[in-house]
């Protein structure tokens, strides 16, 4: 397609973008590397071919043979009939016809022979990283003015995308000396990034499948005995304080087998002040749960800290008396009456679940109470492709969440009489969709 054909818009909005278009460039050129100048495509074809031998063989209603199908992978089909005369046979160009001259001009056309950047290495300060430290992710680049990092934590999360700069810090060495660096605050999941670099003329991804495929920095298991356990950033009807009032609320899980005092330990929703809110006097007991009401209130009973949880994403910090980060939790938009929490129990990572306030955490997506016996709610269609819809007749709206088989959350939402679901992205397996706290099994 040229540009400025204003019959396809979403393309012209990557032209027109100068980062967008090399980024698009350097897909193209994957796509052509590993799939057409290889000649993958021809093998493909050749088993495909193959596969339906045997089939078009005994199709009595057949339009060609076997011979005219398997002739067809290199030489043009002509015409021998029009629509609808017994027989008759619309023109084809052989498959190698088709994409052995398109392989040719694209491998030859400006945009892919443009030199691109070349991205000689990468590395970490740590490898693996410590959770709730700081590494640099540095990258040495020849050819290069500019550097995009995309990285995350959880692979249902969107990449978060930064420039590395080449200017002396980051653990980058000297100033423009080719080698660009990144500072990242380590959580406590693993991290997966991509690196993207660019110059005047092309851009290179690294790896070059990215974000379908990413580098990942492997990150040391929590040793910390105390850890955030569990979370509610949207309370409506779960757990009430002494006041009966329905206050967000974080659960702190010790799992070792002695008391911890964490008189002087600090809560906070604020990276830049640790020491937001210092605990009082407190004892959790080994393999106990402890309830911080954050409400922003300072109530002479219970545990209330002075900040409140914000239900479309908010951070939480676990320090201890030195305000070293011993647990840290970073979150986004939540649903109301659905917590947050570690699964397994005390050392796992985060997904969403139905709360389990002051108690162990379940494994949310093995639900045994099943959609299929309740006639407000229908979910179609299953087996799934590029997309499904949740419906429900009820007249409030319902949390919705989708985990993978693993139990991983991977999308959460809410549906009021009609949601439609993109699942093009998704690979083909089993999922477990839970709505209003009943799951139901799909299958891609």
């Amino acid at each position: 397609l040229s540009e400025g054909n204003n019959n396809y818009p979403l393309l012209q909005l990557i032209y027109d973008n100068n980062t967008y278009r090399k980024m698009y460039i350097a897909h193209c050129k994957t796509i052509v590397e590993e799939h057409l100048a290889n000649g993958l495509y021809f093998t493909r074809a050749q088993d495909f071919n193959t596969l339906i031998q045997s089939s078009l063989q005994n199709d009595v209603n057949a339009h060609y043979d076997y011979a005219t199908a398997t002739s067809n992978l290199t030489t043009e089909l002509k015409s021998t009939g029009g629509p609808g005369q017994p027989g008759g046979l619309q023109g084809a160009f052989g498959i190698s016809e088709l994409f052995g001259p398109r392989t040719t001009y694209l491998q030859n056309h400006t945009d892919f022979v443009a030199t691109q950047p070349t991205i000689n290495s990468h590395s970490t300060s740590s490898n693996p990283a410590t959770a709730f430290t700081t590494i640099h992710l540095t990258t040495d680049i020849s050819t290069t003015n500019n550097v995009i990092l995309g990285y995350r934590f959880n692979a249902s999360e969107e990449f978060i995308k930064v420039s590395m700069l080449d200017d002396g810090n980051n653990g980058n060495g000297a100033a423009n000396d080719g080698v660009f660096g990144f500072s990242i605050n380590v959580l406590s999941q693993d991290i997966q990034y991509f690196i993207y670099a660019e110059n005047n003329d092309a851009g290179v991804f690294s790896p070059v499948k990215a974000a379908y495929e990413y580098h990942t920095i492997p990150v040391s298991a929590i040793t910390s005995d105390l850890v955030i356990n569990e979370f509610m950033a949207s309370n409506s009807t779960i757990a009430f304080d002494q006041s009966n009032e329905a206050d967000d609320w974080i659960e702190l899980y010790n799992n070792s087998s002695s008391s911890i005092n964490l008189s002087g330990y600090y809560l906070s929703d604020d990276g830049n002040n640790l020491s937001q809110w210092t605990f009082p006097d407190t004892i959790i007991g080994a393999n106990e749960y402890l309830i911080i009401w954050a409400d922003d209130t300072q109530l002479s009973n219970g545990l209330h800290c002075n900040f409140k949880l914000s239900s479309s994403g908010d951070d939480i910090y676990l320090s201890d008396d030195s305000q070293n980060i011993i647990d840290q939790v970073i979150f986004t938009n939540q649903t109301t009456d659905i917590s947050t929490g570690r699964f397994p129990n005390g050392t796992g990572d985060f997904t969403s679940m139905t709360p389990t306030f002051s108690t162990e955490n379940v494994n949310d997506a093995n639900s045994i109470q099943t959609l299929d016996d309740v006639e407000s709610i229908i979910i179609y269609p299953n087996p799934f492709n590029n997309q499904f819809t949740v419906t429900t007749s009820r007249s409030s709206v319902l949390p919705v969440i989708l985990f993978d088989a693993l139990g991983k959350v991977i999308w959460q939402g809410e549906v009021d009489n009609k949601l439609v679901i993109p699942t093009h992205k998704l690979a083909k397996g089993i999922y477990v969709i839970k709505v209003d706290g009943v799951s139901k099994t799909l299958i891609k």
